[in-house]
């Protein structure tokens, strides 16, 4: 049985959706798309602020698995995610902030990428997955451990889709 999300595009395909995303060129030095390419295998293509659909993301990985849209947030401290209603985050200091509701902006965009693939490639439905990246390195999820990564900034991302919360 063939399932929706067995149809992967092509090295070619991801590539000629890519083009579809973004008129920007090649990444800037140092910004997102830049740092993901430099550390990721040449079967991925990355798309910086795409507009699609009239949603404006932060960056769009393409890759065999298929696409991850990744939503940047630049939250610091300790998060706490809510599963309704907006996350929490405390900082160094102590003092709680509110961090908005990712889950619409997320539905947002995952709305507005099924909606392309149908206008531009009826009948590829690729995998589309939602990546949550805190830009921060210090911040942390509350309740999770995470294995020791090496840390580094990544640039901010200032869309209208992804509001950010700055360390004080």
């Amino acid at each position: 049985m063939n399932r929706p999300y067995d149809r992967r595009p092509t090295k070619e395909g991801q590539r000629d959706m890519a083009e579809l995303l973004t008129a920007q060129g090649l990444p800037e030095p140092g910004s997102l798309g830049a740092i993901l390419s430099e550390g990721l295998p040449d079967s991925y293509f990355v798309v910086e602020n795409p507009t699609v659909q009239g949603c404006v993301l932060d960056a769009v990985v393409f890759g065999p698995q298929g696409l991850f849209v990744l939503h940047l947030r630049d939250w610091a401290g300790e998060i706490e995610p809510s599963r309704h209603g907006d996350w929490w985050a405390r900082l160094a200091s102590g003092e709680r902030v509110n961090c908005p509701d990712p889950t619409r902006g997320v539905q947002q965009a995952d709305a507005a990428m099924r909606a392309f693939f149908r206008d531009e490639f009826p009948g590829l439905e690729p995998a589309i997955r939602p990546l949550l990246v805190l830009t921060d390195p210090d911040a942390v999820i509350a309740g999770v451990i995470m294995p020791e990564l090496p840390r580094r900034r990544l640039p901010a991302c200032h869309g209208p889709s992804s509001p950010r919360q700055r360390r004080p």
